[in-house]
């Protein structure tokens, strides 16, 4: 009798074991699902420019440009750079420093005796500005997403100064030319942001210019000083890239 109960103990015992075993294989995964590595996709970097959709964070942005353009005897150097900082979500202001330099020569150039020397004639332009640069940025969220194009309007206050040089073996006029500045323009541009840290900036426009001007220069044998204070309208453009950099929350 009592073997009769331990071989019918054993077999629920064992009969128990096979269901749990069963339940278990039910459960659990095969290994090739165990084992399969799921790729996710890479998130989009947001775009950066002053103006932040979300409006919890500002951004703040590095100017910079720089290029060497020679053209035959001559050679123009432009330099610039600044900083902006956004607030108040969809605006910014900016400072920027501004260098233009230029010196040209001419073939076959005679001095003041007549003289031929080859490429002489030396001639200079230096020109150096500080702008500041207030910008609104527009509101299109389709656009600003789908191709990284912020469009804004912006307001540019310049102060600058500008000196002349030639060479006095080959000019009997020249003595020196000194200019100082003032300006505002008002211009329309737009930030090329791709999925980068680095951005394209253009903006063109126009600007009332006033100039104070002092040409000393001889004429008969006498040094006569010309000042002059012209008010203009003048068209301006501007390019420029830009690294756009976030610098955390409001």
């Amino acid at each position: 009798m009592i073997c009769f109960f331990r071989v019918l103990l054993l077999i629920c015992m064992t009969t128990s074991l096979s269901y749990a075993q069963q339940d278990s294989l039910l459960k659990a995964p095969p290994d090739s699902v165990q084992n399969q590595t799921v790729k996710k996709k890479k998130e989009k970097k947001p775009i950066l420019t002053p103006y932040n959709r979300n409006g919890n964070s500002q951004n703040w942005g590095i100017r910079f440009g720089a290029a060497i353009l020679p053209i035959g005897n001559d050679m123009a150097l432009p330099f610039l750079l600044g900083v902006d900082v956004g607030f108040l979500k969809n605006n910014s202001i900016g400072i920027q420093g501004f260098i233009f330099y230029y010196s040209g020569s001419n073939d076959e150039a005679h001095d003041t005796a007549g003289v031929a020397r080859g490429v002489g004639d030396d001639h200079s332009n230096f020109e150096r500005a500080i702008l500041i640069d207030y910008r609104h940025y527009y509101n299109f969220p389709k656009l600003r997403q789908k191709t990284g194009i912020c469009l804004y309007t912006s307001i540019i206050a310049r102060y600058g100064k500008k000196s002349k040089y030639e060479d006095p073996l080959y000019t009997r006029t020249f003595v020196s030319y000194k200019e100082t500045d003032y300006s505002t323009a008002l211009s329309l541009g737009f930030i090329y942001s791709p999925p980068k840290i680095l951005s394209y900036d253009f903006n063109i426009g126009y600007a009332y210019k006033e100039a104070d001007i002092t040409n000393v220069y001889k004429e008969h044998y006498r040094v006569i000083t010309d000042i002059t204070k012209p008010k203009t309208f003048v068209p301006r453009f501007s390019l420029s890239l830009y690294i756009w950099l976030d610098y955390g929350n409001k």
